[in-house]
């Protein structure tokens, strides 16, 4: 039999009708061209600031990295330190460390000395102030920069020959500085690295590092002026506390530490510390030709007994 459209009956019999629920459902209006376009443009002018932004921001620290490196390789060929590349050679020596000393003075002097780890780009004088702030932000020549300057700490002798020297720098992102102590923690590193030539007016030294520290910035290890032998020794236990590496026999301290300090990668809670001791001596030209000072004189300058405090650390910047 055929059926008629009479037959079907109305749509709403089939189940098709609207129901309740579908008066509920909220359809997502559409917007309009010109909104849509508004909001791209505010999209398109904030990514433009933040590029603009970021453009700035690299052209800043390119011109930082540039300016801290073009004047160190003026310091190297004012000292006659131009190594003829960016890297030390890993045969240089102490007999490299011949300082043209009232060249440096003639711009600088604070200059108190030059350190060179080879096979690593730290070739650097060394420059010390009455306090440990101004050349975490002047670089050698005494202009204002964030790179800095490699410094003795303000209470260390400027002859370098205290009991514990420390030496500070930044741990720059390019590289440069003192950035790469950070490398120490690791042993191949280490044991590839254990040479440190470190010259001063007086003398020139090659020192071998002994151990590789990390210590939170805020602990108090930093100290001069020991009032004897086994006050000193005490120190140099509690800092090999700290030690991720450490090659020396147990209760055999050195006779004088080096400390090498800087921040490790971008954590600024940390401090990277590279402790090494002399193992050569060689007098300095300089020294050569001037008259032995006398015998009490080290005496007089030797730096009081100061309270614990901490390690400055250069920040990665």
């Amino acid at each position: 039999m055929l059926w008629s459209v009479d037959d079907i009956g109305d749509v709403d019999d089939l189940g098709y009708a609207d129901t309740a629920e579908d008066d509920d459902v909220i359809t997502k209006p559409k917007l309009k061209p010109r909104v849509r376009s508004a909001r791209f443009r505010i999209s398109l002018a904030l990514g433009i600031v933040f590029i603009v932004i970021a453009l700035v921001i690299a052209v800043f620290l390119a011109y930082k990295y540039l300016s801290a490196g073009q004047q160190a390789n003026r310091m190297q060929q004012a000292a006659g330190m131009d190594l003829g590349a960016s890297e030390v050679p890993f045969d240089t020596d102490l007999d490299a460390l011949d300082i043209n000393w009232e060249a440096l003075r003639g711009i600088n002097p604070d200059i108190v000395g030059w350190v060179v780890i080879p096979g690593t780009r730290i070739n650097y004088p060394i420059v010390q102030a009455s306090d440990n702030e101004f050349y975490l932000h002047h670089l050698f020549d005494k202009t204002y920069s964030d790179a800095g300057a490699i410094f003795l700490d303000g209470e260390n002798d400027p002859a370098i020959t205290g009991e514990n020297n420390i030496i500070y720098g930044h741990n720059l992102l390019d590289g440069s500085m003192f950035a790469g102590l950070k490398a120490y923690r690791e042993q191949g590193f280490f044991d590839e690295h254990r040479t440190i030539l470190l010259a001063t007016p007086e003398a020139n030294y090659r020192l071998e590092v002994d151990a590789a520290l990390v210590c939170d910035a805020d602990d108090k290890i930093r100290r001069f002026g020991f009032s004897d032998r086994a006050d000193f020794e005490g120190y140099a236990e509690m800092l090999l506390d700290y030690a991720v590496i450490n090659t020396l026999p147990v209760g055999e301290i050195p006779e004088k530490l080096y400390c090498f300090a800087t921040c490790t990668d971008n954590d600024y809670s940390k401090r990277m510390v590279v402790l090494a001791s002399v193992v050569e001596t060689t007098a300095s030209e300089a020294s050569e030709e001037k008259p032995e000072a006398p015998a009490e004189a080290s005496e007089a300058t030797a730096p009081a007994a100061s309270t614990p405090d901490t390690f400055r650390g250069g920040a990665s910047a």
